[in-house]
């Protein structure tokens, strides 16, 4: 990814809506990842497709830091 799409990712993800979707998502999922962690916990993008404020609860799942990291390969 580019810098200019860090940049707008990232100010997207401080806006209210995706405060309210990110906390939707996390009581839809019960406060779980996958794999049982409740600590750390994240919304990931099952898709990209629409990132951003358009973006639906169905296109996001609960992941810990540790399953988030793994999804996107990070170390």
């Amino acid at each position: 990814r580019n810098q200019k799409y860090n940049e707008w990712y990232e100010l997207t993800h401080r806006q209210p809506r995706w405060s309210q979707l990110r906390e939707s998502v996390l009581v839809r999922d019960n406060r779980t990842c996958h794999c049982g962690s409740t600590i750390c916990l994240q919304a990931h993008h099952l898709s990209y497709k629409h990132v951003g404020l358009d973006i639906e609860i169905n296109d996001l799942v609960t992941v810990c830091r540790s399953c988030h990291s793994k999804i996107h390969k990070v170390k």
